[in-house]
């Protein structure tokens, strides 16, 4: 087994077996509450958007996971037929997600 963690087969089993939120308002107020372990945010949100998610985060000392993909790229990852620019992991699952975060 590789040691390299690899983001799309971590979200797969994360969507599987954790917990996540989707959407930018919904993941602000879960890191504002406490319950947020960490963001995934696509590379096409708005620049004023990310930089209050990532005041928040910082903030409540949640790492973000910055995904080089657009939101139509993660919510095909998600295996949804919409556009997902952020998502809140409030349970990481079986998942090793955690390893690819920036604090």
């Amino acid at each position: 087994m590789s040691q390299s963690v690899s983001f799309e087969s971590e979200l797969k089993r994360l969507l599987k077996t954790g917990k996540v939120v989707i959407g930018t308002k919904e993941s602000l107020n879960v890191v504002a509450g406490g319950k947020a372990k960490m963001l995934i945010i696509s590379s096409y949100l708005k620049e004023e958007l990310r930089e209050e998610l990532k005041r928040h985060a910082e903030l409540s000392n949640v790492p973000i996971y910055e995904y080089a993909g657009s939101g139509w790229e993660l919510g095909t990852l998600c295996g949804k037929p919409y556009m997902i620019s952020t998502m809140a992991i409030t349970d990481f699952g079986d998942s090793r997600m955690e390893q690819l975060a920036k604090r």
